[in-house]
């Protein structure tokens, strides 16, 4: 399955694992509206990384919302949000550069309903790009992992065959 067509359970789970508070969207949801914050004080979600981990995680879930059409797909969430910080959020945690992200605050802040915030947002920042910077998340990730297993294999293997040989009675 790639990115592009990945489920939003399985999205959820990256999402969760990405790093909370990150300047950019934080300073974008300080920065909002009196009635958008009235807004966002009335959710029970204490930061925009919790808000989208269950918007995702509820896209699948069957108790979830009372959506007519459920949709699988992450990209049909990213498509559907109405969270501007939630959205700014997902692109910061994922490594979106910091241009990128300054020009979708400025387009964003130029609108008043969320709706119009998440549009701009959108066209600055489309789903194919946040597919692109989760698939280097991964790869990054997945780098790091790789090499952490190496070290303690290797370091298993030596301490292994030092068991073996008779050498090691530590065990």
């Amino acid at each position: 399955m790639s990115d592009e067509d990945l489920s939003a359970a399985d999205f959820s789970r990256v999402l969760s694992k990405l790093p909370e508070g990150l300047p950019i969207s934080d300073g974008y949801d300080a920065r909002r509206s009196g009635s958008d914050r009235l807004l966002a004080e009335e959710n029970w979600y204490s930061s925009p990384k919790q808000s989208m981990v269950s918007w995702y995680e509820d896209l699948e879930s069957p108790d979830g919302s009372a959506r007519k059409r459920r949709s699988l797909e992450a990209r049909v969430g990213w498509n559907r949000s109405t969270s501007p910080q939630g959205m700014l959020w997902i692109a910061e945690a994922l490594g979106e550069d910091t241009a990128t992200l300054n020009e979708a605050v400025e387009e964003a802040s130029r609108r008043k309903r969320l709706t119009s915030q998440c549009s701009a947002i959108r066209r600055s920042i489309p789903w194919a790009r946040i597919a692109e910077l989760l698939a280097a998340h991964r790869e990054e990730t997945q780098g790091h992992f790789k090499k952490g297993a190496k070290s303690l294999a290797k370091g298993a293997g030596s301490k292994l065959a030092g068991w073996l040989s008779g050498r090691r009675r530590d065990c």
